[in-house]
């Protein structure tokens, strides 16, 4: 029972407290995911952070390409994208 009770605590936190309005959440799991997106949070997953930094010039496609696949292989579960030009938005 207490396995996502750090996840909806912060969603609460998120969602009352004034000094958190307009935070965003940030997970790779599933679950967390929807809960906060049921929840009204503003949610974004690994891949969407990558995105942005290479939106942002930060890193390259590929470089964040090879960030994600890292990830992956070090057993971490996040939505892969197909290519590194999925990482261009």
């Amino acid at each position: 029972p207490l396995q996502h009770l750090g996840e909806a605590e912060t969603c609460v936190v998120i969602k009352e407290w004034a000094a958190f309005d307009g935070s965003w959440w940030i997970s790779d799991d599933r679950e967390a995911l929807r809960y906060a997106r049921f929840q009204g949070i503003t949610t974004y997953e690994t891949i969407d952070l990558l995105s942005m930094a290479v939106a942002d010039g930060d890193v390259t496609d590929k470089q964040a390409y090879e960030v994600v696949l890292h990830m992956s292989e070090k057993g971490r579960s996040l939505r892969l994208p197909r290519s590194a030009s999925d990482l261009r938005r």
